[in-house]
């Protein structure tokens, strides 16, 4: 059983939608993202929806199966240790496929259009909110809840959350004009 659904607003962290990276060695490569969420962000529907796949997959001790965390949740709460905010949630959700991403401006045809440059446009950060399927799994002795990635809307700029400076913002200028160097 899956349960599509859109993600509340969140920040992207740990975004790696244009090129598949894989995360164990020999692991096949996936495209994904992390969607971090701050502790005002009512995940009511989300944790919802975990617990009816659970239980349908688990039968009905699976909603304590998931507090006491005999089966796996993928809501984690551990984001300070991460360099999140303190109270911060968050889920990684991947995809063997390449998933659509777009901003919130609409298109000509009325729906939101395409980013030009994923890799510039979205960053660890940026606000942005997730199609994504929930789903059970039972493999190799591990059972729970996880999150598949379909696609990303990003909604706004936001504070870079991975230490990274812009370029621009580094460096100050020392020509107006290329300079020839000596050699």
């Amino acid at each position: 059983m899956s349960i599509k659904m859109i993600t509340p607003p969140g920040r992207a962290s740990y975004p790696q939608l244009v090129t598949p990276t894989s995360h164990n060695e020999g692991g096949e490569p996936q495209f994904s993202i992390v969607c971090m969420f701050d502790e005002e962000t009512d995940l009511t529907e989300l944790e919802g929806v975990i617990r009816e796949v659970a239980t349908e997959a688990f039968g009905a001790k699976a909603v304590n199966e998931l507090k006491s965390g005999k089966l796996y949740s993928p809501i984690r709460t551990d984001g300070e240790s991460k360099g999140y905010p303190k109270g911060s949630r968050f889920f990684s959700a991947k995809t063997k496929n390449r998933p659509g991403v777009v901003g919130s401006l609409a298109g000509e045809d009325g729906k939101p259009k395409p980013l030009d440059d994923v890799a510039k446009e979205i960053y660890a950060g940026c606000y942005i909110r997730a199609s994504v399927a929930v789903f059970s799994f039972n493999r190799n002795g591990k059972r729970g809840v996880s999150i598949a990635l379909n696609n990303v809307q990003k909604l706004g700029e936001g504070e870079r959350i991975d230490g990274r400076m812009r370029a621009e913002d580094e460096f100050e200028a020392v020509e107006t004009e290329p300079v020839a160097m000596a050699a």
